[in-house]
């Protein structure tokens, strides 16, 4: 699974890559763990989100959820 941050251009957006581990059909990784990880490694920021496409809607999902193996990115809001 790719995590993509949104304040950088290709092909230096990505923040990260996980393995997705759960034994749903086409693997995935449980929600909660992988906006956690994008916030730490976003230097701890918490009210960051994901979107499935850079100028998509923000996803919505239950903290338990699987996300599906596929491309994320990371939306950090700009302060103001």
């Amino acid at each position: 699974m790719l995590l993509k941050h949104l304040g950088y251009a290709k092909p230096h957006n990505l923040l990260l890559g996980l393995h997705a581990p759960d034994k749903s059909v086409g693997g995935g990784i449980h929600y909660g763990t992988a906006l956690i990880t994008c916030a730490i490694v976003a230097c701890n920021t918490w009210d960051g989100y994901l979107k499935l496409e850079r100028d998509g809607p923000t996803f919505k999902a239950a903290e338990d959820e699987v996300l599906q193996f596929g491309s994320y990115h990371f939306h950090v809001p700009v302060a103001s």
